[in-house]
């Protein structure tokens, strides 16, 4: 399921992802949605998150039941 990264903080935080790819975000900006695996064991925005500095929320998207 996607997430998004969203920076709380008042300055611009640069997020490197599990990938090696950095998600720079000015602050109360909220990130493209993002694969979860690229957050999950990430030591980086573990830090980020208990600083109160980032938030990780899982993008809802479109309805996944079909009729």
């Amino acid at each position: 399921m996607p997430v998004r990264l969203t920076n709380h903080s008042r300055s611009l935080l640069t997020v490197t992802l599990n990938s090696g790819e950095s998600v720079h975000l000015a602050p109360d900006e909220s990130s493209q949605p993002l694969a979860e695996l690229e957050v999950d064991n990430n030591p980086w925005v573990k830090k980020l998150l208990d600083r109160h500095w980032l938030a990780v929320t899982r993008d809802q998207g479109e309805d996944s039941t079909r009729t």
